[in-house]
């Protein structure tokens, strides 16, 4: 997968490259990402995880989109990203994208990543951590994270 930001809108258009031949005139809109500062990718692609600025109105700055569809599937609330001292990426997934977690305001939440984003039915666990400022998911076949308070 390539990520490319066209101009006009400034919308990120994802392109399947990986097959000889690819069409650049083709690929999936992200609507909406005109904003985005940072973007990271789902360990199978996908997912598409973006960051913009906050703002007051709106569903929330962090968004993720499923890939295949276009379709922005949730929304958070997060003020800043690496460069204020909270990590990027946001939201890490397992291997296997079943499990999705984010760090947020003294917590670690544990998603279910394959399917409830859209009523948040795949939250499973809220893991209070008091200061937390960075986490990281282990690779492999066994679920495993840790986090950093400085």
């Amino acid at each position: 997968k390539a990520v490319k930001v066209t101009g006009g809108s400034g919308d990120i258009v994802i392109y399947d490259v990986s097959s000889v031949g690819f069409d650049m005139e083709t690929g999936v809109i992200l609507e909406g990402t005109s904003t985005v500062q940072v973007v990271d990718f789902s360990p199978k692609s996908t997912f598409l995880t973006t960051w913009s600025r906050p703002v007051k109105a709106g569903p929330g700055n962090l968004k993720i989109f499923e890939i295949k569809s276009g379709k922005n599937i949730a929304n958070f609330h997060m003020k800043n990203t690496a460069v204020k001292g909270v990590s990027w990426p946001a939201v890490e997934w397992t291997n296997d994208e079943k499990l999705a977690l984010r760090v947020s305001a003294n917590s670690v939440f544990i998603h279910r990543g394959d399917s409830g984003w859209e009523d948040s039915s795949n939250l499973l666990e809220r893991v209070s951590v008091e200061g937390v400022k960075q986490f990281s998911v282990s690779p492999g076949s066994v679920y495993r994270f840790t986090t950093f308070t400085p």
